[in-house]
């Protein structure tokens, strides 16, 4: 008797294979165009406007002051607002679904993987919310609109990065589901280290950041310009961590997308 049962890979529909390609796109997309903004922004800023540079390094935020600067910065930022709330969104589907073909050993860690999980996606949202702020409410004409935006997207970007880090530590705290997860081609731990060290890295990043913010202001003497030259130059670093750390998850996309083929 011949075996006329199909595989799995074989009854998986078209457009599982589509969506998942598709964020993959969507989050490379977005990782790509926002790196090349933050520093193109402040590039094209100090080649534009050196009686500004003179004075003082520019921030991001003032460099995109520029119209000529901020209108495309906003346009694109925006468009990649959008990209990453759906690859984050369908990256922790592909999670949730790992979770279920590869069981943690331990409830609690369930509990608290599938937790990070769902919060990451919904942080996501916040953090393109604070995105399309801050890029479309610019200095000089909409300051407190432009500072709610940035604020709201470096609390939920940070969120984001956390809700990650707690789930790849739950992921590292069963060895059982890990073991499972390599066996099919999930997730192999050295990349889950990585992931862990690039986590903490962004998250010491951006506690650095937020001192040097509340310091900037603060009289020190003759220490005060390159304090604010530090602030200047780790905010773009600040969001590189996070968008490196989002990039690493992109091999789990790969490995579902040789599935569904």
């Amino acid at each position: 008797m011949s075996d006329i049962t199909q595989t799995p890979q074989q009854v998986r529909p078209f457009w599982i294979w589509a969506v998942v390609s598709g964020a993959f796109a969507a989050n490379v997309f977005g990782i790509v165009v926002v790196n090349y903004w933050i520093y193109y922004a402040r590039a094209a800023f100090i080649a534009t406007h050196p009686a500004y540079v003179a004075v003082q390094p520019p921030t991001i935020s003032r460099a995109i002051s520029d119209p000529v600067i901020g209108i495309p910065f906003a346009f694109w930022i925006s468009v990649s607002a959008v990209t990453l709330v759906f690859g984050v969104a369908c990256l922790a589907l592909i999670h949730l679904h790992t979770a279920r073909i590869a069981p943690f050993g331990s409830r609690r860690a369930h509990r608290i993987f599938l937790g990070a999980v769902v919060a990451a996606p919904i942080a996501q949202i916040g953090s393109g919310i604070g995105m399309y702020i801050l890029s479309n409410f610019r200095f000089p004409e909409a300051n407190a609109m432009h500072m709610v935006g940035s604020y709201t997207f470096f609390v939920a970007q940070g969120l984001v990065i956390l809700a990650a880090l707690i789930g790849c530590l739950a992921w590292r705290s069963s060895q059982v589901s890990l073991g499972r997860m390599a066996d099919k081609g999930t997730m192999r731990s050295r990349m889950l280290r990585l992931r862990i060290w690039v986590g903490y890295a962004s998250i010491g990043l951006t506690v650095g950041y937020i001192l040097l913010f509340a310091m900037k202001n603060v009289d020190i003497g003759a220490f005060n310009a390159p304090l604010y030259t530090a602030y200047v130059l780790a905010e773009p670093v600040v969001i590189s961590s996070f968008l490196l750390l989002l990039a690493l998850f992109q091999t789990d996309f790969i490995g579902a997308i040789r599935r569904s083929e």
